[in-house]
């Protein structure tokens, strides 16, 4: 069913393996610490926010701390290719609000940033040395640059096996689940929610074209929240609730992944056994690239 801000968390969800390269074309030059991470066992998974149910709940992805150990040996990585050419690359820390999973039931987001999301975290200083630049980006043609190799060296066990099936999982549930737009239940509350809005003055047939109105209007990110779209969207979230809208469709969501999840104990054991397997070697790389002794050149 309908999210809020749709092209908002296409935007934010920047998941470990969609990972845009652009944030890591990025260097500092002066000395750097430690990269502080969690090398030990994920805390438990807590959330502060109402969060969106997803094929998540009952896939095991990686957690937060997880994920973070994962672009923290990226990181380090980079940082120690770029020592063994001559460089000092400062290890740039993940975004916090890519984690940011905000229900379309959370009150005070909607009265805060309407259909948006919080504004990501500013990117570091790019390096004005063409030298340093080559060297961690590449040159165009043979040589891939530090932030290429380091990726492939952290990333690709992940990829080409368990990130491979959880993804494949993930489409299929979800597929699943957007059938809720053409039971007769979905279609009901739909129609509740818009006779809803249109009642208040909002010519909107789904929450989806409101999200992209306010998109539209205002653009990707936003700093303040312009009052028009706020009482956009506190009109769409009282009637959401009135429809019953979003609580219904992740009640049907929540059903198809627990027969999903019933019909498919095998794999998701396989699953979570390939899910330990990288984040094992994960952790294997990143106190190697912690150590003062470990020079990754790229080779």
């Amino acid at each position: 069913m309908s999210l809020v801000s749709e092209e908002g968390i296409l935007r934010r969800r920047q998941r470990w393996l969609h990972l845009t390269l652009a944030s890591a074309l990025l260097c500092g030059c002066s000395s750097s610490g430690p990269f502080a991470t969690s090398t030990g066992a994920p805390e438990p998974r807590t959330d502060s926010l109402a969060t969106i149910p997803k094929p998540e709940q009952v896939l095991p992805h990686l957690s937060s701390d997880e994920e973070n150990e994962v672009y923290a040996a990226w990181q380090r990585s980079i940082a120690s290719c770029m020592t063994s050419k001559g460089f000092t690359y400062v290890p740039i820390e993940r975004d916090a609000t890519e984690d940011l999973r905000i229900s379309r039931l959370d009150q005070q987001n909607a009265e805060t940033w309407g259909y948006h999301q919080p504004p990501p975290a500013p990117p570091p200083v790019m390096t004005q040395d063409p030298a340093a630049s080559a060297a961690l980006n590449g040159d165009g043609g043979a040589h891939a640059g530090c932030t290429v190799w380091a990726y492939s060296y952290v990333y690709s066990p992940g990829e080409n096996g368990y990130v491979a099936q959880i993804q494949s999982y993930d489409l299929e549930i979800s597929q699943l689940s957007a059938a809720w737009s053409s039971s007769q239940q979905g279609a009901q509350a739909l129609a509740i929610w818009s006779t809803c809005m249109s009642a208040r003055g909002y010519d909107f047939d789904t929450p989806e074209s409101a999200s992209r109105w306010a998109y539209g209007k205002y653009g990707d990110y936003i700093t303040v929240l312009s009052d028009d779209e706020r009482a956009t969207r506190l009109a769409d979230l009282d009637c959401d609730r009135k429809a019953n809208l979003t609580q219904g469709a992740d009640d049907y969501r929540a059903d198809i992944e627990a027969t999903w999840a019933a019909d498919h104990a095998a794999q998701l054991l396989e699953l979570e056994q390939a899910r330990r397997a990288f984040v094992e070697d994960v952790r294997i790389k990143l106190a190697q690239a912690e150590s003062p002794d470990f020079r990754f050149d790229g080779a």
